[in-house]
């Protein structure tokens, strides 16, 4: 479905802009983990493309990697 296509897209994206943001920062996803409190496991699945990210939890990382993962339009 397009739909599906669609949110596996968007997944995917995600993962690759935190893991982009980390790479600049020379942080791993350890440290990011401890960070917000979350298992190195799930940023590994994050990361991947593998999980939906709450909106909560992507406010900690955006927050800890001083940077926007998503932009929403006003």
């Amino acid at each position: 479905m397009k739909t599906t296509f669609q949110a596996e897209s968007l997944k995917a994206k995600i993962g690759k802009r935190i893991q982009a943001l980390l790479d600049e920062r020379e942080m791993s996803q350890a440290a990011l983990a401890e960070a917000i409190g979350s298992p190195k496991p799930y940023i590994s699945r994050l990361l991947n493309g593998q999980i939906n990210v709450g909106i909560e939890k992507l406010a900690q990382i955006e927050k800890e990697l001083k940077a926007h993962i998503i932009v929403v339009a006003k």
